[in-house]
């Protein structure tokens, strides 16, 4: 057996059927080695000897009950074993019993998946094949509960289901006609969702592959009419007859000869790489010919196009059997692994068979190359625009990435004929779509965006300026493809005596109450460079999903752009640019969401020009183990020496600092990809700082230099 190597990040393997040049963006790594073969013990049927191993036609989900481990196989009706650990499972399975079992017509049912709630009950899912034609089925997924260890269920009923008439009754597909099924249901770190990953195979194709699902773990008991599938970007369609959007698509319909599609996915949550792990199989024919065995990761289950591209770690000519059904199962039993829950080092199984063991690596255990990767998106002279300034960077809940800045026409200055463009990424920001104008007002100024997504809607909200002075502001219900017509707010959030107005630049937030928040500027008098006590930086906010904007608190003169987080104790800090001609950044801390702000101090430790900057959460102590925090700004007294610094403790050290580019350089924006790739959309150039606005993507072992990982 062959060890296969697949590095994170930087690598490209060979083109896969139907996705072209595979470049592989994410920040694991995996390495299958061979290892002694062990097979579960699955089902022995009619006439074959009950001690050797059986068949699986499906997921073998386990659980723990104290030292014992059950493990469930299926192939038309579930059977369970037990034992000290997975290398150490009874046999011959034992067949377990349902309470509607007498007079069943509607087709087999396969024990997928599997969870053990904290009062002992055990819930379980089930792919279901009612028959639809002969010969022919469309599946569906039904649960049950059991309250003694998985051996007797009381079928709950079925909770998911495509939509009627979605069923292809011409299929050439050996076995559906459409359906949902082959899934995995897996509950999230915080217990509030449970999440359902389903093959789905519609006749529409744009609703064919693997899509998702959700429902609150307190319906666990009655859960139908509890699901609800994820589709256009929200968790808005039923359970029962519900469509889909898809997060893995079928390449070739299913029900062509040629059929092309990832299938079959099975979950755990890594503990080594702290993130979720996904295997999928992939057909390549009508036929279900196994093509190889692929894996995906995701950070966050609620952000479903999170999951980064799939790639190969297994040939099918590396199979035995059916070569169907992959999945992680660990080994560790102080730790209680299962097929859910796994470290460093487990067992990989393909079709109940295991010969190999698989070992995942963190970024800069084994990459050979964790350099940023660098796109000019916007270069000056380019695309019908003397020059690109002023970035803003945001990612939307769907996973695109919006890179917006300021198109200036004729000149470089910061009046004139100024337009808003923007570039679009779907692919964590690998790709980028053509500039698109959002707003062109002729010859007058259009400037200063400061985008925010509100994370409960979808709207992605863009305020802006107007000749430096009024505010208005526009809003994408579609991801950024197209913007509404804007709308002015300056009456509501504005002083007569400001004499220039500035929103952000850069990305406002959400604060956790569903507050939106816009970091600004302005100007009184006759305020000027060598005159700046009657510069002031100010916030804006909205309460009501945007629909309308108020002041919020104005902070001690000599303060100008800024940018905000909110900490973990609900505090708002906000990091600005100051006049107070001592090169360093300034602070100030709001205990009330930015009505209200404290004295304005220096940040001794933060060497750099007058020059806006930028800062984003990265991580927080719930989610990733850790507090992180991250800021960009030129370092020195110049605008020169693009920096990244890194944050433990919510603003208030700055320990980890290093160099992004170290030339000349001003204005800059970060944002985190789905994949957790740390982004940073910063203005640069040789001989100018302003020759081009360039997306850098990289992550946090190239910040810290190998010291801290995810």
């Amino acid at each position: 057996m062959k060890i296969v190597t697949i590095w994170s990040l930087l690598l490209i393997v060979n083109p896969v059927a139907g996705m072209g040049e595979n470049l592989l963006y994410g920040r694991d790594s995996v390495v299958i080695h061979p290892a002694a073969r062990i097979q579960f013990p699955g089902i022995v049927h009619g006439g074959g000897d009950p001690e050797s191993a059986g068949d699986v036609d499906c997921s073998s989900p386990a659980h723990w009950d104290g030292d014992t481990m059950y493990m469930f196989y299926s192939t038309g009706h579930p059977f369970r074993s037990s034992g000290r650990d997975v290398f150490h499972l009874s046999r011959p399975s034992q067949r377990v019993k349902f309470d509607n079992e007498a007079g069943w017509k509607m087709g087999g049912r396969w024990i997928e998946s599997t969870y053990k709630a904290e009062d002992g009950k055990l819930y379980m899912w089930y792919h279901n094949e009612p028959p639809v034609i002969p010969g022919k089925t469309a599946p569906r997924i039904g649960t049950m509960v059991s309250t003694d260890k998985g051996l007797n269920w009381r079928d709950l009923g079925i909770v998911l289901e495509a939509p009627c008439g979605s069923n292809n009754l011409d299929s050439v597909n050996k076995y559906f006609v459409g359906g949902n099924g082959d899934f995995a249901v897996i509950a999230d770190r915080e217990n509030k969702y449970m999440y359902f990953f389903i093959s789905t195979y519609n006749k529409d194709m744009a609703e064919q592959g693997v899509s998702v699902a959700r429902m609150p773990i307190k319906d666990l008991d009655n859960p139908k009419g509890k699901i609800f599938k994820w589709y256009k970007g929200q968790w808005s369609e039923p359970g029962i007859g519900g469509h889909v959007t898809t997060i893995f698509s079928t390449f070739i319909d299913w029900h062509r000869p040629d059929a092309d599609s990832f299938w079959g996915p099975s979950i755990h949550w890594n503990t080594y790489l702290n993130t979720w792990v996904m295997l999928l199989d992939r057909a390549k024919d009508k036929n279900w010919a196994q093509e190889g065995i692929y894996i995906s990761f995701n950070p966050d289950l609620s952000k479903p196009h999170g999951w980064t591209k799939p790639f190969k770690i297994l040939d099918a000519g590396e199979l035995e059997k059916s070569k169907w059904y992959p999945q992680v199962v660990g080994t560790d039993t102080a730790k209680r692994e299962t097929d859910k829950l796994a470290g460093r080092k487990a067992r990989l199984f393909v079709a109940g068979v295991s010969k190999w063991e698989i070992e995942f690596k963190k970024p800069g255990t084994g990459s050979a190359d964790l350099e940023p990767k660098q796109t000019d998106l916007f270069i000056s002279g380019q695309e019908g625009y003397k020059a690109y300034r002023i970035p803003a960077l945001v990612v939307t809940n769907k996973g695109t990435i919006l890179a917006i800045c300021e198109a200036r026409k004729k000149s470089f200055s910061d009046k004139g004929d100024i337009d808003l463009a923007i570039k679009r990424s779907f692919d964590n920001g690998l790709t980028w779509t053509e500039k698109k104008i959002i707003h062109d007002d002729g010859d007058n100024t259009v400037g200063n965006p400061c985008p925010v997504v509100d994370r409960e809607t979808g709207t992605i909200w863009l305020p802006f300026c107007w000749n430096n002075k009024r505010v208005f502001i526009t809003k994408s219900t579609d991801d950024g493809a197209t913007w509404a017509t804007p709308m002015e707010i300056t009456d509501s959030v504005s002083k007569p005596e400001w004499t220039w107005y500035a929103t952000g630049p850069g990305h406002g937030i959400q604060l956790s109450s569903g507050r939106l928040f816009i970091p600004c500027d302005h100007k009184i008098k006759n305020a000027t460079k060598v005159n700046p006590q009657w510069y002031y930086s100010h916030v804006i906010y909205s309460d009501d999903h945007g629909k309308s904007w108020k002041l919020g608190g104005t902070l001690d003169g000599k303060t100008n752009e800024c940018q905000a987080i909110e900490t973990e104790d609900g505090s708002v800090y906000l990091n600005i640019r100051s006049y107070e001609d001592k090169n360093r950044r300034a602070y100030a801390w709001s205990k009330d969401e930015g009505l209200t702000w404290s004295e304005v101090k220096l940040e001794q430790s933060m060497i750099a020009p007058k020059c806006q900057a930028s800062i984003t959460r990265f991580t927080d102590r719930k989610h990733h183990g850790k507090n992180r925090v991250l800021f960009s700004s030129p370092a020195g007294t110049e605008r020169e020496n693009m920096t990244i610094r890194l944050s433990y403790d919510e603003c208030q050290t700055w320990p980890v600092s290093r160099m992004l580019y170290p030339g000349k350089t001003a204005y800059s924006e970060l944002a985190i990809a789905p994949d957790m790739t740390i982004c940073c959309f910063y203005e640069n150039g040789v001989k100018d700082k302003y020759e081009k606005i360039t997306f850098a993507r990289f992550n946090l072992e190239w910040l810290t230099q190998g010291k801290d990982g995810l």
